[in-house]
C-alpha cells in the first residue's frame, strides 16, 4: 500500500526543498544552509527516506536530483548566504547530470555560495572524474 503511494507521489507529488540552518556551536550564528528535498503529496511531506530508492527503480532519480540543484540555486542565487546541495557519486558518474549541471553553472555565471557537497566520500575512488566536473563549475 505504501509503495502505490510512494509511487504516486513521486508521479504527482511536488518535490520542495527546505532549508536547514548550520549553526556555528561558537558564535551561534547561521553559517550556512542546507538543501533538503522532500516530497509534498496531498497533504502529506514526505521524507526521502521513503521515496529515493523507489525512484532509482522508476528511473526519475536523475530528475529529482536536477530539480533539486536548479531550485535551490535560483533560491540562493541573489543572496549572500551559502547554500550546501547534497549529491552523490551516482549523480557525479551520470552524464545527464554533470551535462545539466554545467548547463546550469554557464547560465547563472555566479555560483559562489553554492557548495556541492558529496556524499559517501568514503566511497569516492574515481577523483579524476569529480576534478574534472567541478573545477568547471566552481
Amino acid at each position: 500500500k505504501n509503495l502505490a503511494k510512494y509511487k504516486e507521489a513521486l508521479l504527482f507529488g511536488e518535490l520542495l526543498v527546505y532549508y536547514q540552518p548550520i549553526v556555528c556551536n561558537l558564535t551561534d550564528k547561521k553559517v550556512k544552509y542546507e538543501a533538503l528535498c522532500r516530497l509534498k503529496y496531498k497533504d502529506e511531506i514526505i521524507s526521502p527516506y521513503f521515496f529515493i530508492q523507489l525512484s532509482k527503480q522508476l528511473k526519475i532519480y536523475n530528475r529529482i536530483s536536477i530539480e533539486i540543484v536548479k531550485k535551490a540555486i535560483n533560491d540562493f542565487i541573489d543572496k549572500k548566504e551559502m547554500v550546501s546541495i547534497n549529491i552523490s557519486m551516482e549523480d557525479v558518474c551520470n552524464k545527464y547530470f554533470t551535462k545539466e549541471i554545467l548547463k546550469i553553472a554557464r547560465e547563472y555565471k555566479r555560483l559562489d555560495n553554492i557548495i556541492f557537497e558529496i556524499t559517501e566520500s568514503s566511497n569516492i575512488k574515481n577523483y579524476l572524474l569529480i576534478n574534472t566536473m567541478f573545477p568547471s563549475i566552481i
